[in-house]
């Protein structure tokens, strides 16, 4: 049974909608975007690990950043019901069609 979660046993869709519920309320107050928003679903560890990674996308807020778009990633301590968020934008590389944009804007 996980800690924190309600009294019902951790595998309940209830008990693991509050867990996901939780993650992304922590992770979205220490993201430093202002339109901070998930960038896909939580990725659960194993128990082992105990943690939950969840990716935040949004806008970052600096001047110097000219609107630029960010990634950070949080880390959910399941057993300390704790979270942890540092920049992503290194963690997934551009996509395909970013770069056949950015050579079709090359070429002209």
């Amino acid at each position: 049974m996980l800690v924190g979660l309600p009294s019902v046993h951790a595998s309940t869709s209830d008990a693991w909608a509050e867990h996901d519920a939780a993650v992304l309320e922590q992770c979205l107050a220490l993201s430093q975007f202002e339109d901070a928003e998930a960038a896909g679903e939580p990725v659960l560890f194993s128990d082992e690990a105990g943690m939950t990674a969840l990716l935040i996308a949004g806008t970052y807020p600096q001047a110097h950043m000219n609107g630029e778009r960010g990634q950070e990633l949080c880390l959910f301590d399941r057993a300390e019901e704790q979270a942890y968020i540092a920049d992503a934008d290194t963690l997934t590389s551009p996509s395909v069609e970013d770069e056949n944009a950015r050579d079709v804007d090359s070429a002209q």
